[in-house]
Order: C-alpha cells, then sequence, then structure tokens
C-alpha cells in the first residue's frame, strides 16, 4: 500500500545519509545564535493522491555580532516531481531577512553575512506526490490543513477539499462534503471533456 511522503526527514534526500543533525537546544546553548524556527513547511508537498513529504523551514540569527552563513542550494531549479499526476514540490530557497522584515532571495550557492537583527530563512523543498490530488481521501486532507502541512486554500484549489476553518479550535475544522463533492465534480467533468 502507499503512503504520504516521510515527514521525519528534516534534510534534503542526498544529505539523509551523512549529516548528523544535532539538537537545537544543545546548539544554542554552545553557540551563540537563536534559532527562531524549524519546522514542517506548510504547502511545500507534491499534492497527489498520496502527497510527498512536506519539506522543511528553518529561520536563524545570531545573538551578538556578523555571522557568515555558507550554504548551498539544492531542489531549487529542479525541484522533486510527481509520478502517476502527483504534483512537483515547492522549490528550495533561502532568503536573508533584513532588520526593515524584507526578504532578499539569495542564490544557489553563497556565504552571506548576517548581523543580529537580521536572520536566515531556509525552505527546503518537499517531496513529489503520487497520483492525482482530487482523489485524495478528504479526511486526509483534513489532517493535513489541521497539521498545517497543507492551507486551507491549497486544499480547496490543488485536492479539491472544501474546509471549514470558522471555529478559532482546528479539532472543530471539518469537511465542507457538499462543497467538496461540487469541487470535485467540475475537476471531473474538465477532465474527461474531449481536448
Amino acid at each position: 500500500a502507499w503512503v504520504d511522503g516521510w515527514e521525519a526527514n528534516w534534510l534534503n534526500a542526498p544529505c539523509g545519509g551523512y549529516v548528523q543533525k544535532d539538537s537545537i537546544e544543545m546548539d544554542e546553548q554552545m553557540y551563540p545564535f537563536v534559532a527562531w524556527e524549524q519546522q514542517l513547511r506548510t504547502d511545500g508537498e507534491g499534492a497527489g493522491k498520496h502527497r510527498g513529504s512536506p519539506g522543511t523551514r528553518a529561520r536563524f540569527s545570531p545573538r551578538h555580532r556578523e555571522m557568515i552563513v555558507h550554504y548551498i542550494i539544492d531542489g531549487h531549479d529542479n525541484p522533486p516531481v510527481g509520478v502517476k499526476g502527483g504534483g512537483g514540490a515547492a522549490r528550495s530557497e533561502a532568503f536573508k531577512i533584513e532588520s526593515d522584515g524584507s526578504h532578499t532571495e539569495l542564490p544557489l550557492i553563497d556565504g552571506t553575512s548576517i548581523m543580529p537583527d537580521e536572520e536566515m530563512l531556509s525552505l527546503v523543498s518537499g517531496g513529489g506526490g503520487y497520483g492525482l490530488a482530487h482523489e485524495r481521501e478528504p479526511a486526509a486532507v483534513l489532517r493535513d490543513v489541521r497539521d498545517e502541512l497543507v492551507s486551507p486554500g491549497r486544499a480547496e484549489e490543488v485536492y479539491a477539499v472544501v474546509v471549514d476553518t470558522t471555529s478559532s479550535n482546528p479539532e472543530k475544522w471539518f469537511v465542507d462534503e457538499d462543497a467538496t463533492e461540487t469541487q470535485r465534480s467540475v475537476l471531473r467533468h474538465a477532465a474527461s471533456a474531449p481536448v
């Protein structure tokens, strides 16, 4: 049986076999930097009946003085693709967040200076999807929306699943079955129309 992409891989695939990943808390105690964010990426997955891995998002900055960050971005020009009608993953990107909050996109391979009032933002691509996104079980899409792996807008636009998010409690969100069936019937009709 096919399953969704692996969510435990916090690195892109080529790095998985040879990089040891330390605890952020331990690293922050040993080195003068702050990790503001390290999490799975919303809308980074390749959509599909079985969605790809969501990819990751990390944001950090130095504590007291300039930090030089050397990096390489893999999966930017050629992000992972889907199969059997599945969608491709979001591409990897790196940004410098300036002191005024603006984002400067960084080249694919470089070293850049980050000051304590600036941040480095890394967005790592996820995995490609398997199968058609509008064939994904609505309950699985709802779970992904609740877990913030897929935004409500992407759920509706790509998976053709309408999630009612009017409650402030995500556990009370639900699939609007009538609206979802309408969305999916439009897609099925478009797919069967002659070209």
